[in-house]
This record gives C-alpha cells, sequence and structure tokens, in this order.
C-alpha cells in the first residue's frame, strides 16, 4: 500500500537525525540530558527568529490542545474554531473539558470574518489553522485581519503546521502581541512524524499561562535527538519542500486533465480529489483497492473529496495510474 492519508514526508530523515537519535539513545535510562532541550532551543530560536524565551518545545504539537485545554476549561475560556478544519484539535480540547464553538466556513472555504469577529471575547480563544486542514487554504491572509481578532480575543492560537509548504507565518507579530500563539510541528517539513515533536512560539508570560498544566518529561531523549538533528540539516528540509511543491504542481496539473476528475490544490502538502458520480468513502474504498491509501473526509461540505497528501513522484505516478482506472470505470457506469 501506498500511505498517502497522514500528510506525512515521503522522504527519510536526514543523516544528522540517524546520528542524533543513535547518540543519544545510550542515554535513554534518564528522563532527561543536561543540555538537551536547550540545544535544540538554541538552534530552534535562529530558524525561528524569535528570542529563546519565546519557544517551547511540545511532544506533537497536538500536545498543546490538551494542556491549554485544561487550563481553557477551567478558566471559562471557549476555543472558537472554523468548520470543517482539524478536527482532532478540537476533539483534544474537548475531551479536556474545554468548549468548542464551531463557524461554519463560507461556501468557498474562506472565513466568515465578521462572524468571528463577533464571537470574540475576553473569555474566548481563536483557533486558526493557517493553512486550513484539510481545505488547504489559508484563513488568515493579512495582519489587518489578524490584529482585529487580537484586539477581540483572549488568546488567538495559528496553526502553523504547514508553514514551511505555505510560507505564510505571523511569527513577527508574537512580539508586540502577549495574546498571540503559533504552532508549529517537526512532523511535515522535517521528515520526522515518528518523534512526535512541535513548538509553540508566544510571550514568556503566555507560554507560562498556557502550559501551566504540562507534565514534566513528556518529550522522550531521542524526540529532542530528533529534532536537534532536523535543524542541523535545513538545507535538506528545504529541498524536500521545494521537490514536494514542484511534485504537487505536476500532480495537480495532470489529474486536473482527466475526465470526470476534480482537484483542489493547497498551500500545504496535500491536495483534494474528487471523482464525479462518487463520494468520498466510496472513492477512498476504490483507490483502496488499487493500492493507495488516501483520508476519507465525512464533513457536510467536503464529502464528495478525498484528502490525498504529495508523496514522492513514484508514488504519485501510481496515484494517477489508479484515479485514471476509476475515473473511466465510473464513466461508464
Amino acid at each position: 500500500m501506498i500511505r498517502l492519508s497522514l500528510n506525512e514526508c515521503p522522504y527519510p530523515p536526514s543523516e544528522a537525525v540517524v546520528k542524533a537519535v543513535s547518540e543519544y539513545a545510550r542515554m535513554l535510562n534518564r528522563y532527561y540530558v543536561e543540555g538537551l532541550e536547550e540545544r535544540v532551543l538554541h538552534l530552534l530560536s535562529k530558524y525561528v527568529g524569535v528570542p529563546q524565551e519565546y519557544l517551547a518545545l511540545l511532544p506533537g504539537s497536538e500536545s498543546f490542545m490538551m494542556y491549554c485545554g485544561i487550563g481553557f476549561a477551567r478558566d471559562d475560556v471557549r476555543v472558537v474554531s472554523p468548520d470543517p478544519t482539524f478536527e482532532p484539535a478540537l476533539t483534544d480540547f474537548e475531551s479536556v473539558g474545554a468548549e468548542v464553538v464551531r463557524v461554519l466556513l463560507n461556501s468557498d472555504f474562506s472565513l466568515p470574518e465578521g462572524r468571528f469577529l463577533e464571537l470574540g471575547s475576553p473569555s474566548s480563544a481563536a483557533y486558526l489553522p493557517n493553512p486550513n486542514n484539510p481545505t488547504g487554504n489559508a484563513l488568515i491572509k493579512g495582519r489587518g485581519f489578524l490584529h482585529e481578532l487580537l484586539d477581540k480575543y483572549r488568546y488567538v492560537v495559528v496553526d502553523e503546521a504547514y508553514y514551511e509548504f505555505s510560507g505564510r507565518t505571523f511569527v513577527d507579530d508574537v512580539l508586540n502581541y502577549g495574546n498571540l500563539v503559533v504552532l508549529r510541528t517537526f512532523s511535515k517539513a522535517f521528515a520526522i512524524a515518528g518523534a512526535r515533536v512541535g513548538y509553540v512560539v508566544a510571550a514568556p508570560e503566555t507560554l507560562k499561562e498556557i502550559l501551566r498544566f504540562r507534565r514534566a518529561f513528556d518529550i522522550p531523549i531521542t524526540s529532542y535527538a530528533a529534532a536537534l538533528g532536523a535543524l542541523s540539516d535545513l538545507g535538506l528540509m528545504r529541498r524536500y519542500v521545494e521537490e514536494v511543491l514542484k511534485t504537487k504542481d505536476e500532480v495537480v496539473r495532470r489529474l486536473g486533465g482527466i475526465d470526470g476528475v476534480e482537484v483542489r490544490d493547497s498551500e500545504a502538502n496535500f491536495i483534494l480529489l474528487a471523482v464525479k458520480g462518487l463520494e468520498s468513502g466510496r472513492l477512498c474504498g476504490l483507490l483502496r483497492k488499487g493500492g493507495v491509501l488516501v483520508k476519507e473526509l465525512k464533513h457536510p461540505m467536503l464529502r464528495r473529496f478525498v484528502r490525498v497528501t504529495i508523496g514522492s513522484r513514484a508514488d504519485m505516478e501510481k496515484l494517477t495510474e489508479v484515479v485514471e482506472g476509476v475515473a473511466a470505470s465510473t464513466r461508464r457506469s
């Protein structure tokens, strides 16, 4: 099976990652290694472009929802989120007792900005993936709207999991707005999804407040090591991103030329794919029979689409071949 369902990087981690993990694996008898986290934060500070005290590493960026969600629940802070969006994040908020208010996107998947501003209050936190998953489009395109949100909400959380692919970021605004929180991950462009490492960028006092329920020693030593290795080889990461984006452009063009096939491009490392006459579950099943795993989408706005991660060129050749067969069979029927 070709796995194009989890938005992973199709390429292996760098040799720097392998070397660092191997080196620090010898220290797994300890809960932590003195100075390891600081080494990672030093490199991360240079990469992100903010002072080190504005950064906190996480055991996967989704853990943020669990940690700060406990505080939101205790402080009666509700989470206002677009719908559809990255549903596991909202489930995490709700699992620890935080209230989530879902705001339906416009028909073109854009954000209903007026409604979001109406719901802003000192007892609300906005959660906005940018670009959004699974729709793939940017929900916040300019700083003007972001600053309006920051004036309304207690916190504005911008999830930039796909920053390396989109090039969109608001980390610079963290230096001027104490209630802005930016989430990022090493799981996509850095090719270490299995290490489960993410990070949050926010003012030091904000980090202390929103992560006050964090557990100690929650990041394994080898995951720190993987992040250290990944940050030591930014050139490889950037080559991976370039290759994924080139491959995406090619597959969008090729799939878009098949009769009965609709493709929606994205600002991330995935696309949306539809075949005329098939709903998401049926299309997902037919692609699976052809040896390709994709993500079924169940939201009413997306039920004719599947989400397809951009894999290697060989992966996408196989996908194109299978989609051509499915589309031809559907047309005959």
